[in-house]
């Protein structure tokens, strides 16, 4: 899925994602290095808008997102 930008554009992938972190327990939510991922994702895709109350929510047990990763060399 990740590959795949139309499923980080449909209309409800952020409301989903958000309802089914808000549901987890705190033992099955992502891993700092999960949502270290993520957010590199995110922040690739220019989807922070998007994912903005994702985000929120994963921060509110103390994770701080990481400074975006440099731009990869096409080379």
């Amino acid at each position: 899925m990740i590959d795949n930008g139309q499923n980080w554009d449909a209309a409800e992938t952020d409301t989903l994602l958000l309802a089914l972190l808000r549901n987890a327990t705190r033992a099955d939510r992502p891993s700092r290095d999960a949502r270290n991922r993520f957010y590199q994702h995110i922040v690739r895709m220019r989807r922070i808008d998007k994912y903005e109350d994702v985000l929120t929510f994963l921060q509110s047990d103390g994770w701080v997102p990481p400074p975006p990763e440099p731009p990869a060399d096409d080379d």
